[in-house]
Parts: structure tokens; sequence; C-alpha cells
């Protein structure tokens, strides 16, 4: 169990944040949502937050869109990747856990969590905490969306599950290659 934002930095630290950008970028199952969420963007016309920013896939394309944009994640690591790529006046990050954060007075027409990150959420009580977040920091009318991930579920039901090749990029000329298993 992640107790502190500093334990989800050592879980989702360094070496994702160095290689997320260059995994997804040419992943034809992602991409797509960026631009669902700049569509509420513009039809919410306000603040846009976004839970989980990660290194900004989606956020960065609202911020220079014009919105005033917020980042919020757990990983200091995942943030300074996004800082380096941006220069926008109108993006602001935060460093802080999605299911325990504050941002005072701030409300926001559009509230997003793109690519699963709520899913990051492992308990109800954590999942309850950060939808309370949310509520806090909506704007009436304001909207909040998010993706979440559904499972195959004969792949569920397997005892064991052997090791595949999920992913292949070039990163910085180089081949990486991930595997998982079940």
């Amino acid at each position: 169990m992640v107790s502190d934002v500093s334990d989800l930095d050592d879980a989702y630290g360094r070496t994702t944040a160095r290689f997320y950008d260059a995994a997804y970028h040419d992943n034809p199952n992602v991409g797509h949502d960026a631009d669902f969420y700049r569509r509420l963007a513009r039809e919410g016309a306000g603040p846009v937050l976004e839970l989980g920013c990660g290194t900004g896939r989606v956020l960065l394309q609202i911020a220079a869109d014009g919105f005033p944009c917020t980042g919020l994640d757990a990983s200091r690591h995942m943030l300074d990747a996004l800082r380096a790529k941006s220069s926008f006046p109108n993006l602001r990050l935060v460093h802080a856990p999605m299911q325990r954060f504050d941002l005072g007075g701030d409300r926001f027409g559009l509230v997003y969590s793109a690519f699963r990150a709520f899913q990051h959420l492992y308990t109800v009580e954590d999942q309850l905490a950060c939808l309370a977040c949310i509520r806090r920091h909506l704007a009436p009318g304001g909207r909040f969306a998010f993706d979440v991930f559904q499972p195959r579920l004969q792949r569920m039901g397997q005892s064991e599950e052997p090791e595949f090749l999920e992913l292949r990029f070039e990163h910085g000329g180089e081949s990486v290659a991930r595997f998982t298993t079940g």
C-alpha cells in the first residue's frame, strides 16, 4: 500500500518518466483521448485540472489551446519531464496525490483523469477520497471525465499467464522492449 507522495515517486519514478513519452508516442491504443478531453475543455470554456497528468501527453494540448490548466501528479519525476517540455504561462503543476489534494478556492470547469490514471487508486477509500476532492474543486456546472480499463475476462480467469512482449519502442537510438505477465 502506498502511504504518501514519496512512496509513489519510488514506485512510479525516474524510469517510467524517462521512457513514458517514447513508449506511448506512436501507440495506436493511445492518443485519440486527447481530442475528447480537448473538446470537453472547449465546451466548458473554463479552467482545466488533470489528475495524474504525467508528462503532459493530453494536458499540453489543452494548454496550447489557451485554457488555464493545472496538472496534478504524485510523481515528481513525471512532473519534471512535463516541466522540461513546457513554457506555457497558463500551465501550473502541482505535486500531490489525487486522493489528497487541496487547491484552495480554485474551481475548474473540467476535471479529468486520462489514460486510466484513476485506477492507480487501489482502495475504495482512496477512490472515494479522490472523488470528494474533485467535488470540492468543480465549478458549478463543471464536469468530471475519466477513463478506466476494461479487463479481458478470459485473462482474469487464468491461474497463470505466460510472459509476453507488451510493447516495443525506440528511445535515444535504442530499442526498448517491455515484457509483462498477468
